[in-house]
């Protein structure tokens, strides 16, 4: 408790036993601030500067507020106690005088904070003190609200209002309101809601507006002071009675993210309540839609008493002003110059590649080019630094192609062939789709190209796949594959995109969208998509067509520099009864797929689902030449395994044919040979190996 009596002057303690006495002649054993308004306005050497129709407005509020309060329950045998109201007020001047580094209240900073009640600030706005009048800007926070709060005027606002006009209004009407004046800001991690707190303070300084005059802006840590049981027994009450002592308040309520528990949520809501009940308080709440929808919706409190404001992602236009602003700031630290023609460069390439929402990812992309900038001993900031920064984190090749990469765009086709034997139409349409992404023609909003691949086992679906990712992304890690036939129940399928609050694997993410996240410019590989519960369905279709994927955490996937390829098995007989047609060039090939191939597609997959591919491929059954070539792959890179161990394999034309004939069965395509190669190649060598009969040096000729 904090005694302030003490450093009252002896004309503001004449005021308030002026002040008591009215209370208690008027029949109301409670002191108002309308009984201390009254009392200084026979001062009027305080109030020289107030109109003389805002006086007698107010002398008659006064007159006839005090007449409603007084009731038989405030009647009292010569007791006189303070109202709430008028503790705020005198805390508040005691607050006052502190800012102004004195030791002394006065009656100047009394009627100062009359000020900041609702009924007082619009006829009181235009007193005037002269140059020793009190700054709105910084006021002494008491000591345990101080350990969780921070005054958000004290805060650096100068990038806070660009674009957020709108919300800015949306927010004073509100807090304007009788009722039901509390602000939830909805919108995901990133967008700038805290922000818009800071946002307030500038906007409340330069309008000026009466009704808000003195008003002091919170940002108030929730998710620490509810971290433990602890806090929430000792500092809970006292924050709640510091506040009753200050004038009307502003709180953001920050971190409350962070509480995730019921109970947490409870502590939260009554201590709010209480906080609302004690205080002239009005609070403004950021949260995700993802937190909101789990953790706040099924509290009626939150509906009832708090307007909500969707606050979307920044935008580009205000974000490069934003950046601008920064640019003042991470070029003082970092001792670099910022080349003032990146921000439009830097916004575009954040909001491409990176997760988040702008600006923050915009900020953090051009800090951390700068760190790298002044690390590397360089001064100036340009936008290769920027795209290095990006490619660094996704993988992406942003620089420009180089005649290497080039020339494996251009000769794409024959480097894919290298290893997919008798798939050229399927190689064609991948590479196709492959130029046009590296060249940017790309629709940016989908991912770099989506395919089902149909066709029988074995035949090279999923080593075109694996391929790619080695030719195209060069690196074989860059390679994600899901068996779909272990999301065929409905309840397995939400293992793609992770498992919601409160049940198990949770903290764990999405067999699916956590990969991407981690690696975006990557390949993913979804087998035997017809085998998957419908569910998974639904999930692609936003993946196909928009490029992204919200979490069971509420996160936002990027899929845009990605390549999707589904395989799928159906269909399998009718490619069979046409399997020699089908390598004929003058076969019908877009015939015999609408007629013969398309009425089976559709028992499995909804038009909707079909439509959003980029293309579907059809590979052909293998023919025997084809086996042998694919033989003929194998035991080459049998033969370089082989060679790491100093002995060399020499395999006979003779021999491939053999295994081929051994192993031909055109429904299951490379896979009988591929165990042919194992039994009897394979083992037999390693047998020897072990025995000693090969041994380093040998040739074995077959």
């Amino acid at each position: 408790m904090v005694d302030i009596s003490a450093s009252f002057t002896k004309d503001a303690l004449r005021v308030l036993e002026e002040a008591s006495l009215m209370a208690y002649s008027s029949g109301s054993g409670e002191a108002t601030p309308y009984h201390l308004f009254s009392a200084l306005a026979k001062r009027t050497k305080l109030i020289n500067g107030l109109s003389s129709h805002s006086l007698d407005a107010l002398k008659k509020a006064t007159t006839e507020l005090s007449q409603l309060q007084i009731t038989d329950s405030f009647k009292t045998s010569g007791l006189v106690f303070f109202s709430p109201d008028l503790k705020k007020v005198l805390f508040g001047a005691y607050f006052l005088a502190k800012q102004e580094g004195i030791n002394d209240v006065t009656d100047k900073h009394l009627m100062l904070a009359l000020q900041s009640l609702p009924d007082f600030s619009p006829v009181l706005s235009d007193i005037s003190f002269g140059s020793s009048s009190v700054s709105p800007q910084a006021f002494v926070m008491p000591s345990f609200l101080a350990k969780y709060a921070k005054d958000l005027s004290s805060t650096t606002i100068n990038t806070s209002f660009f674009g957020r006009e709108q919300e800015l209004e949306q927010i004073l009407r509100i807090l304007s309101r009788e009722n039901k004046h509390h602000v939830l800001l909805l919108g995901d991690a990133g967008v700038g809601k805290t922000a818009l707190g800071m946002g307030l303070v500038k906007l409340l300084a330069e309008r000026g507006i009466p009704s808000f005059a003195g008003v002091k802006v919170l940002s108030l840590d929730l998710g620490s002071l509810f971290s433990s049981p602890q806090n929430v027994q000792f500092f809970a009450p006292k924050i709640i009675e510091e506040v009753g002592t200050l004038p009307k308040i502003i709180i953001l309520l920050d971190q409350v993210t962070l509480l995730n528990s019921t109970q947490q949520v409870s502590m939260m809501v009554t201590f709010l309540q209480n906080l609302d009940k004690q205080a002239q308080v009005y609070y403004l709440l950021p949260v995700t839609p993802f937190y909101y929808n789990q953790t706040l919706a099924s509290n009626p409190y939150f509906s009832s008493y708090f307007e909500t404001i969707k606050v979307e992602e920044f935008p580009a236009e205000a974000t490069i002003k934003v950046l601008e602003a920064q640019a003042l700031r991470i070029e003082k630290y970092h001792k670099v110059n910022i080349d003032k023609n990146v921000f439009s460069e830097t916004i575009i390439l954040a909001k491409r590649y990176l997760p988040g929402t702008l600006p923050q990812k915009a900020i953090a992309l051009l800090e951390e080019a700068s760190a790298s900038a002044s690390l590397s001993k360089r001064t100036a900031v340009t936008i290769d630094d920027i795209k290095s920064i990006v490619a660094q984190k996704t993988g992406i090749p942003l620089q420009s192609l180089t005649v290497s990469e080039k020339e494996k765009l251009q000769q794409l086709e024959k480097l894919l062939g290298l290893s997919v034997i008798g798939q050229k139409e399927a190689i064609v349409k991948v590479s196709e789709a492959l130029r046009r992404a590296r060249s940017g023609l790309k629709d940016p909003k989908k991912p770099i190209g989506s395919f089902l691949f149909l066709g029988p086992t074995g035949v090279g679906k999923t080593e075109l796949a694996k391929t790619l990712a080695r030719v195209f992304f060069d690196d074989e890690k860059a390679f994600l594959r899901l068996d779909m036939s272990e999301y065929a129940e409905a309840h397995t399928s939400q293992r793609l995109i992770g498992s919601p609050p409160g049940y198990v694997g949770y903290e764990e993410g999405g067999q699916l969208t956590n990969p991407v996240m981690e690696k975006p410019y990557s390949l993913i590989l979804l087998d035997e998509i017809e085998k998957a519960h419908p569910r998974v369905f639904d999930l692609f279709l936003q993946v196909l067509d928009e490029g992204r994927l919200t979490d069971a955490q509420g996160k936002t996937v990027d899929f845009k520099n990605s390549l999707l390829i589904f395989t799928s098995n159906i269909a399998a007989e009718e490619i069979f009864k046409h399997g020699t047609e089908l390598v004929n060039p003058d076969f019908d090939r877009k015939a015999f797929f609408e007629k013969e191939i398309m009425p089976v597609i559709r028992q499995y997959f909804r038009p909707e689902f079909i439509n959003r591919f980029d293309d579907l491929v059809l590979f052909n059954p293998l023919t025997k030449a084809e086996l042998i070539e694919i033989a003929r792959l194998k035991i080459q890179q049998l033969e370089k395994r082989m060679a790491e161990k100093k002995i060399m394999l020499d395999v006979s034309d003779e021999k491939l044919k053999h295994l081929v004939e051994i192993s031909y069965n055109p429904p299951f395509g490379a896979r009988p040979l591929e165990r042919a190669i194992r039994e009897q190649v394979e083992n037999v060598i390693a047998n020897k190996i072990i025995s000693g009969e090969i041994k380093e040096g040998d040739i074995i000729k077959w």
